[in-house]
């Protein structure tokens, strides 16, 4: 990583909003969308910015119904943040962003507060982009393949120092897991060019053979068979997220 020129900034940030933009289309007929979008449009957006940001919030919401439609899994934005339904009947999904390493915990809190107050199983969905690098700096990387594996250990390694608070909080079975997610731009070497790229990693908090790991061992498997991918790359034209 290196401090960034305001070129390289504006390439960063011009993947970055391609890759929003696709989530916005593919979204544009969603039920409830209008007050996220209304967040978004007064919220502050610069991707530069480690600030807590209502718009960032609702852009987090969008990012996890669109996880949810590529994956071809019925769902919609409802309390606690997104219900959908991938055959145990309607499950919560609470969309938390972190936005600095002493948030985590309230961030978790809320996350399964809101999933108590929905009453429904469900998950909270913690979006970790704002950790990975400093405000301000480009990440670096020679391919997409090394990308993901950069953003896939900072995902496990912010699981590692906050896994204490995650069982914390999910005791109980207040909650099945937790989707832990990470992206960010970068300019690959071996191109020359910037892309951006994301990966979400499932943590379930009991075993595999309990109702709770059942679950996420059927949400994982779902979206990672992405049926609605090709329906979802059609509609918003091949700007998907991550693709």
């Amino acid at each position: 990583m290196r401090k960034s020129s305001g070129v390289p900034q504006r390439a960063a940030d011009l993947e970055y909003v391609i890759a929003m933009a696709g989530i916005l289309i593919g979204l544009a007929d969603e039920d409830g969308i209008r007050i996220l979008l209304d967040r978004i449009a007064r919220g502050e957006m610069e991707t530069s910015s480690g600030k807590y940001s209502q718009g960032k919030d609702a852009l987090w919401e969008l990012h996890c119904l669109s996880i949810l439609n590529m994956g071809a899994m019925k769902s919609c934005l409802a309390e606690p943040d997104i219900v959908t339904d991938f055959g145990f009947g309607e499950y919560g999904i609470a969309c938390k962003k972190v936005y600095s390493e002493n948030s985590v915990e309230k961030c978790v809190k809320k996350g399964i507060s809101q999933i108590d107050s929905a009453k429904m199983p469900g998950m909270v969905a913690l979006n970790i982009d704002d950790l990975v690098i400093p405000p301000g700096r480009i990440m670096h990387a020679q391919d997409q393949d090394y990308l993901r594996e950069m953003l896939q250990s900072y995902a496990s390694e912010f699981v590692k120092r906050h896994r204490p608070t995650l069982e914390k909080y999910s005791s109980g079975g207040r909650c099945d897991g937790f989707l832990i997610s990470a992206s960010r731009s970068a300019l690959l070497h071996g191109t020359g060019r910037f892309t951006y790229i994301g990966v979400n990693l499932l943590i379930p908090m009991s075993g595999p053979t309990d109702t709770a790991g059942i679950r996420m061992d059927s949400f994982a498997r779902q979206t990672s068979n992405a049926d609605g991918l090709e329906e979802w790359v059609a509609k918003v034209g091949g700007k998907a997220f991550g693709l």
